[in-house]
């Protein structure tokens, strides 16, 4: 169980990371794809990332 945690806590990384990654890409000019676009999956890995957060921190407590 401590290995699927672990994988969670990654994943959620890896997700903070490409977020970041879109966010940055907003401030570049002429960036394909559009803005919106890149804010809405800025927003959907910033939200599965702190899912995953919140779900291996709980499930680190309970075991």
């Amino acid at each position: 169980m401590g290995k699927f945690i672990f994988i969670m806590f990654i994943c959620s990384t890896f997700l903070f990371f490409a977020m970041f990654k879109n966010l940055l890409a907003l401030r570049m000019p002429g960036v394909y794809p559009p803005k919106k676009r890149l804010r809405k999956k800025a927003e959907a890995y910033g939200a599965a990332g702190a899912v995953l957060l919140l779900m291996g921190f709980l499930l680190s407590l309970l075991i």
